[in-house]
């Protein structure tokens, strides 16, 4: 698929006649343009760079600053959000932004199959326009962590359209050209409302080898590059004209049983799996440098919870004895789903290989997403390893995804109702303290049933030549290009 806008040619860009058009290779495409309907990094990151929300995320700890609007205040003890909007800010074709703008954009989720509507935003009842820049968002519940939730790509504001969907925004860079499974072409927004880009554009290639992008970049065919994986980062952490950024990412990565399917029925068998794994040794093996081993099911930020259990430590001894009381003292075999083409992949295998000396024979089998998806969601599955990273920076945002991952359906593959309404309790509970204390019992009930087993942090890792300055890293692992200078 091809789509392309305006008059500025692909052709320029080859033939040299733009020398500050940023060349960024990454391992996938794009699947859409329009915000509302994806959850996809690769596809998150450009529209970040075309797109903006009411608010943004800044820092690691994801504080929200204000962004499309000024400020905002909490009405009806959540119920209520009312958002006061910056004036004097256009879209892309000159048409102004307005609380029309705001109203727009999310009343076109309700009841479709966007993916906002159903994830973020499933529980707003309505927008409505006070004044040309003041928007009401009512609520069928309190939510306390809202104006965090609007920071996400899936509430990016578009223009108002009628028909076809145009990929609209306000953000500094404009669509230029899109060439499915080959580039996106961005072009710098002049009329933007805020600092102007020092670029002319980016261009976001489709490089699926990682050592090609690794070649592009140190021979300059390319500026920057991103998530690189440990072999990448070696080759090239100490060449001088490359500079290399580690970004704490706030993430976790983890195994999920199926505790309602034999042999991970038994809490023995999950206690056991637990005491097997060394995740110092894992992360060394797969990582080095670039993740640390998480013991709680929350990233190490948002764990500092007083009155949790004790964690449970590497101990081959425990584990082999929990496996003979359970009936495997011959040994235990099973599956280990991981997505496929991720890194999850040199995971399953170190996991394979250093259990199997223990009793434990796991097979690792690695499926696309929407196969994974599926057979987690209907309990098709022994183990499957899975990762979150934050939506917003609240417990409750990692305790859902860790006991629901890769959907926020229910799972056929758990039996805890009881933590699923500890959660939504506390998504609309404004008291932070009350809220803490309801996290605590959840993750209790998750480390003393064994649900599930937390294996590691990661890092986001961004090379790029020492020629560019002023590229940013949002929270989520976007690369920013608003004030990036090639010098």
């Amino acid at each position: 698929m091809k789509f392309f806008l305006g008059m500025w040619m692909i052709t320029m860009f080859v033939g040299g006649s733009y020398a500050k058009i940023i060349n960024y290779p990454r391992a996938q495409g794009i699947t859409g343009l329009d915000p509302a309907s994806q959850w996809n990094h690769y596809t998150s990151e450009v529209l970040a760079n075309i797109y903006e929300g009411l608010v943004k995320f800044r820092g690691e700890t994801y504080r929200v600053s204000p962004l499309l609007s000024t400020r905002w205040e909490m009405r009806e003890g959540g119920r209520v959000w009312r958002f006061y909007l910056r004036r004097g800010v256009k879209f892309h074709d000159g048409s102004p932004f307005t609380a029309d703008s705001v109203v727009f954009t999310f009343k076109r989720q309700k009841g479709s199959h966007f993916e906002a509507r159903r994830f973020l935003l499933s529980f707003l009842r309505d927008v409505e326009k006070v004044d040309d820049y003041t928007v009401d968002f009512k609520l069928g519940s309190p939510c306390p962590l809202f104006p965090r939730i609007l920071a996400n790509p899936l509430a990016y504001i578009v223009k108002p359209y009628r028909g076809k969907f145009l990929p609209i925004g306000t953000g500094p860079f404009k669509l230029e050209a899109w060439n499915r499974g080959k580039f996106v072409l961005l072009k710098a927004n002049e009329n933007y409302w805020g600092r102007k880009p020092f670029i002319d554009g980016v261009r976001f290639s489709v490089v699926s080898n990682p050592y090609s992008r690794v070649l592009q970049l140190r021979n300059g065919n390319a500026d920057v590059i991103s998530r690189l994986s440990r072999k990448e980062y070696e080759d090239v952490k100490d060449i001088p004209t490359i500079t290399v950024w580690k970004f704490p990412l706030l993430n976790i990565n983890f195994i999920t049983f199926n505790i309602k399917k034999p042999p991970f029925d038994d809490i023995r068998v999950r206690k056991a799996v637990t005491y097997l794994i060394n995740r110092r040794k894992l992360v060394k093996l797969v990582f080095g440098e670039l993740a640390e081993p998480v013991f709680f099911p929350l990233p190490p930020s948002l764990s500092s919870m007083k009155g949790l259990p004790p964690v449970p430590e590497y101990d081959p001894e425990k584990g082999k004895k929990l496996l003979q009381e359970a009936g495997y003292g011959k040994g235990l075999r099973c599956t280990l789903y991981y997505l496929q083409g991720s890194p999850f992949g040199d995971v399953a295998s170190v996991l394979s290989r250093s259990l199997v000396y223990m009793g434990v024979i796991i097979k690792p089998v690695g499926l696309s997403r929407p196969v994974l998806t599926h057979k987690v969601v209907y309990g098709d599955f022994e183990m499957a390893l899975g990762g979150w990273v934050a939506d917003c920076p609240d417990p409750g945002n990692f305790l859902y995804s860790m006991l629901f991952p890769f959907s926020f359906r229910a799972r056929k593959s758990n039996s805890l109702p009881e933590v699923k309404k500890l959660l939504i309790l506390a998504s609309t509970t404004p008291d932070g303290k009350k809220r803490r204390e309801i996290y605590l019992k959840v993750v209790r009930i998750i480390m003393s049933r064994y649900v599930t087993v937390p294996l590691f942090r990661s890092y986001l890792v961004v090379a790029h030549r020492r020629e560019i300055k002023g590229l940013k890293i949002n929270p989520k692992g976007y690369l920013i290009f608003s004030q990036v200078r090639a010098e």
